[in-house]
């Protein structure tokens, strides 16, 4: 065998020992953004999903507004394939902060 194509394996396996323990410390801090990244994005998800709610209610009465019934309306009509009719009543409080 020729001395040249004569491998130190000790060392290669060292250098291979390396690279996996150097990766965990390199990537550290990239592995801590995106945990912050993931905290983030999951306390967006929440105030996305609040503001949802808020907007299919009026903010004075807590009631379902025209938002809530379009919605409604879309998800459970089709009016290509139902001929349910649909009808909304909307009422006009006045002085309703003052009886709240």
């Amino acid at each position: 065998m020729n001395k040249d194509r004569h491998f130190d394996f000790s060392k290669i396996t060292q250098q291979l020992a390396d690279i996996e323990k150097s990766p965990t410390t390199s990537l550290g801090p990239l592995l801590e953004a995106y945990k912050k990244h993931d905290e983030k994005q999951a306390i967006i998800q929440q105030e996305l999903e609040k503001y949802k709610k808020e907007s299919l209610l009026d903010a004075l009465t807590g009631c379902y507004n025209q938002n809530y019934f379009e919605k409604y309306k879309n998800e459970n009509f089709d009016p290509n394939r139902d001929d349910n009719q649909i009808a909304l009543v909307l009422c006009d409080l006045n002085n309703l902060k003052k009886n709240k």
